[in-house]
């Protein structure tokens, strides 16, 4: 919703980029989807797919990265740092 969208800027300005690594930690952890990032711009998540990607690697994909994007930005940020507690 646009009401987040200047909650994610400070979230974003605050965390320096580290959002999408919580993203990329927690695909990987929770869907086994490996993602990386670009050197220049931490807040691109450049897809790690297979030598052989077929359709339904880029299903699952789009399918973990709706789930994960849909438990909202506390839960991500949260669910991150439980993961790194333990």
């Amino acid at each position: 919703p646009m009401v987040l969208r200047p909650v994610v800027s400070v979230l974003d300005e605050k965390l320096k980029g580290s959002l999408s690594g919580f993203v990329g930690a927690l695909l990987l952890r929770d869907y086994d989807v490996l993602v990386a990032f670009t050197e220049y711009n931490r807040n691109v998540i450049r897809l790690e797919p297979p030598l052989i990607c077929q359709r339904e690697h880029v299903d699952r994909f789009i399918e973990a990265l709706d789930s994960l994007l849909s438990r909202g930005i506390v839960s991500i940020v949260k669910d991150f740092v439980k993961s790194q507690v333990r």
